[in-house]
């Protein structure tokens, strides 16, 4: 939470309690708006880099870092994220792209190996892996359709083979293909590689979240095909208001995210 006394550091930057719990996405957490006006310039400190400024004092992560952004683009679109904010004050849940950027800059490098590691352990498990064990049901062939490309393009674009299950049992992957992924998934830098982890944990497959990120995939189809089985309750039982929709919804936002900080990232 701000105060007053958080709200500017000696050398023209904003101080990261000012912003912490923006940062640390806090998803109800709000504080009071001390700044007046937000906007994006070349950061004089770093070549080719952006930051954010408030009140021309330049943001700071919760780790006291300057946030450094890639690219115009994506400094421009935070600083919408703060300007937009009310006048009285400020809801971490509405600054999705702040909150990939402060964890790509502050956790990404030091949590990279463990996040790799979570990654692929649960790609045994990964929905687009792990089919209906009852073949001709509604579901069964609703999950083949969907998904069936997916996995297809997955390993024709990676040139690797992970195989499905005709059940929801989990599949181990061959060591072979688990290396290859490791590999790939080392070679993403702390933007991408951030992007593609809060991605595969909202939708709960890594397949599905990288071909998302590389435009395989839209968001809306994403955002379906991550609540097949729901979805399809619905379209049989209906939708229970103030429940159903809250939760599409907040789907739609945790999807939306990582796929629009990297088209802006990409510069698509």
């Amino acid at each position: 939470m701000a105060t007053t006394g958080d709200r500017g550091g000696g050398d023209g930057t904003i101080s990261s309690l000012a912003t912490s719990s923006v940062g640390r996405s806090d998803q109800g957490s709000t504080s009071p708006r001390f700044y007046k006006r937000a906007t994006a310039a070349e950061a004089e400190e770093a070549k080719g880099k952006w930051c954010v400024k408030l009140d021309g004092r330049k943001l700071r992560t919760p780790s006291l870092k300057v946030l450094l952004l890639p690219n115009a683009a994506l400094a421009h679109a935070i600083a919408v994220e703060w300007e937009y904010q009310s006048s009285s004050s400020i809801r971490a849940f509405t600054m999705p792209l702040m909150q990939l950027a402060t964890t790509a800059t502050d956790r990404t490098p030091q949590d990279r190996d463990n996040n790799v590691a979570t990654l692929l352990r649960y790609v045994h498990s990964d929905p687009g892996l792990c089919w209906v064990d009852e073949p001709g049901t509604p579901l069964a062939k609703a999950h083949e359709e969907a998904w069936k490309p997916v996995l297809d393009w997955f390993n024709n674009d990676l040139g690797i083979k992970v195989v499905k299950n005709e059940s929801f049992i989990p599949v181990d992957q061959s060591p072979e293909s688990i290396e290859q992924l490791a590999d790939h998934l080392k070679s993403l830098d702390d933007w991408e590689f951030t992007c593609l982890h809060v991605l595969s944990t909202a939708v709960k497959s890594l397949l599905l979240a990288r071909a998302v990120l590389e435009d395989k995939v839209s968001i809306k189809e994403a955002v379906h095909l991550s609540r097949l089985e729901e979805e399809m309750q619905i379209e049989e039982w209906g939708m229970v208001e103030g429940g159903h929709d809250i939760d599409r919804a907040d789907q739609n936002v945790r999807v939306a995210a990582p796929a629009v900080f990297m088209k802006l990232y990409k510069g698509v």
